[in-house]
């Protein structure tokens, strides 16, 4: 039986109300908790209701008390006995803010977490007829329809149509975008294009053309992977879903801020909810043509994000500040005051060290720039692997702002090192920061230009230490810290890498090409005698990332005999070392020849 919405103003609420069917074939066994909460939707709305009226023996199954897992069969009868105000006063569901009502429509906000028409869980339009005024217009519905494509999750304004006539226009309305709707949201990462300037996104959706109009009223800064997070204000402008300003931020490439469907979550918060509402609702009034306008401001907790995501921002950006607190000579000619380098900071999207120009390696600050990759904690395993061999000449290769070498160079003042590299604007950083590590002990490195693959036919290399009158350089360890990272990989990370050379990250397609090119160049030295002085053991270093070490070792320097497999300050797999043995058949083939 069907209880209509007349039952609300009745005064005798707190008798109890009973309500008997009997169970027919076609919800025979069906269970009690989603029967009665479909069959008696005006008094039971919720599984918690449910639960709380059987526990209470207001639902009977042929005299006996039941719970809601029992199962239903033909021929049962099904009693419930529960007091109207128990309905009325319970659970949320009942409670709404209504913002406008006449005879043929009203205005209400809906909540986040509440549906509009599921009958199984908690629905606004259940909610409806026990909150609005009944109306007199002679085509009234007899339970007011939502009409609305907020989900679950999103909340903001609905309105509820009281009439047949209303509800059929304003459905119309809906579908063609006559009705205005805007909605405010919080998205990852900084989206291209001015403040408070309207743009435009138009995409296929679902095999339909849709439309969405944006205009950014807010950049924030964050310490997540992004760097950014921006409010934007989102207005569907062509189509009908409840997902396109969700769809279309995704397109974007700045998804919504969310733990639902088509968002992404933002670290710490992720238990928030959604930052998406629709804040702002207009139409035209289905019988008196007046343009009903409705607006809301931002929920408290787009505001409070921003503000936390600011504070720990900065608070980031002031600790490596003290890593850095004396600045480099690109900040010569500005005040050094930490107020004024942190406001610098704050308005530039580079990383720190790019800011600085400095990056504190292995107890030394290096000199860095876009030329080159900013080094890395991690990458000092390589330098404690290679000081333990006490090596008195060292290669290293692909040698960037020269961190690695340098910082061997200094704990070993005896010994020798080369590091090379393709770009000149990288080998000039390189020179800079040897003056500055080494000081009077410059002279003991080197830094030429060279490829991975043309290690073999560098006579320059083969000439800077010469180990005899007769004889090449040759070197005891050559270290590297090769590009390793697929292009896939380089998307995945946080923003602020994009800033760094693609030369120095990209590892190919599988992410091992460089250690591919470094073995076969090796190998090409080896038969040629150069490089290593086959009289001697010799030593090849290399960093690895975690993920990629066993196949680098499959498939890379298999002439080599692998040695050690060192971890880095994360405890994870960083680093490889291999050893080559003195070779006394090569060797006695040379004084053959």
């Amino acid at each position: 039986m069907k209880i209509k919405s007349e039952l609300r103003s009745i005064n005798q609420t707190k008798q109890p109300t009973e309500n008997t069917t009997i169970i027919t074939k076609v919800n025979d066994g069906v269970k009690v908790g989603p029967f009665i909460r479909n069959y008696f939707s005006h008094l039971i709305v919720s599984k918690s209701q449910c639960h709380l009226a059987c526990k209470q023996g207001q639902v009977l199954v042929n005299g006996k008390t039941a719970k809601d897992f029992d199962v239903l069969h033909t021929g049962d009868v099904v009693k419930v006995t529960r007091k109207m105000e128990e309905t009325l006063k319970n659970k949320e569901g009942f409670k709404i803010d209504v913002r406008y009502e006449d005879d043929e429509l009203a205005v209400v906000w809906k909540p986040s977490g509440t549906t509009l028409n599921n009958q199984l869980s908690n629905t606004l339009e259940i909610a409806l007829k026990y909150n609005l005024k009944i109306s007199n217009a002679t085509d009234k519905l007899e339970n007011p329809k939502c009409v609305s494509l907020l989900d679950k999750a999103t909340s903001g304004f609905v309105i509820a149509a009281k009439t047949e006539s209303s509800y059929s226009t304003l459905m119309e309305n809906l579908k063609n975008n006559s009705i205005i709707q805007t909605y405010i949201g919080i998205v990852h990462g900084r989206i291209d294009g001015k403040e408070n300037e309207k743009q435009c996104i138009t995409s296929i959706i679902d095999n339909e053309e849709y439309s969405t109009e944006y205009i950014i009223t807010k950049i924030s800064k964050t310490r997540n992977g992004s760097g950014f997070i921006t409010t934007v204000l989102i207005t569907p402008k062509k189509g009908f879903n409840k997902f396109q300003p969700r769809r279309h931020m995704i397109e974007l490439g700045h998804p919504i801020i969310g733990n639902t469907r088509y968002t992404k979550q933002i670290a710490n918060s992720k238990d928030k909810g959604l930052y998406l509402t629709l804040s702002s609702i207009q139409f035209t009034h289905p019988k008196t043509k007046e343009m009903k306008v409705f607006s809301d401001p931002e929920p408290t907790k787009f505001n409070a994000i921003r503000v936390k995501e600011e504070k720990f921002w900065k608070r980031k950006q002031e600790e490596e500040l003290l890593l850095f607190e004396k600045a480099s000579d690109s900040f010569s000619n500005i005040n050094n005051n930490e107020k004024v380098l942190i406001d610098f900071i704050n308005n530039d999207q580079r990383p720190t060290p790019y800011i600085l120009g400095e990056k504190e390696f292995f107890g030394n600050k290096f000199y860095v720039n876009e030329h080159c990759l900013i080094p890395r904690k991690a990458t000092e395993t390589l330098v404690n692997a290679t000081i333990e061999l006490k090596p008195k000449r060292i290669l290293d290769l692909g040698t960037g702002s020269g961190c690695i070498l340098l910082s061997c160079l200094k704990s070993i003042p005896e010994a020798l090192g080369v590091g090379i590299d393709l770009s000149e604007d990288i080998l000039e950083l390189a020179n800079k920061n040897k003056i500055k590590i080494l000081g009077e002990k410059q002279e003991n490195a080197k830094f030429i230009k060279g490829d991975f693959s043309s290690l073999a036919e560098n006579k320059i290399l083969h000439s800077t230490f010469p180990s005899g009158s007769d004889k090449p350089t040759y070197f005891d360890v050559v270290v590297c810290n090769p590009p390793y990272l697929t292009d896939r990989e380089i998307k995945s990370f946080s923003k602020s890498i994009q800033y760094e050379p693609k030369l120095a990250l990209l590892g190919g397609e599988k992410g091992i090409e460089c250690y591919e090119q470094i073995s076969n160049a090796i190998q090409r030295c080896l038969d040629k005698n150069l490089i290593y002085d086959r009289n001697k053991t010799n030593y090849l270093i290399l960093e690895i990332p975690p993920n990629k070490g066993k196949l680098v070792i499959e498939n890379c320097f298999n002439y080599l005999k692998l040695i050690s497999i060192k971890n880095d300050n994360n405890n994870l797999k960083r680093c490889l070392v291999y050893e080559l043995s003195p070779d006394k058949n090569f060797i006695n083939k040379l004084k053959i020849k």
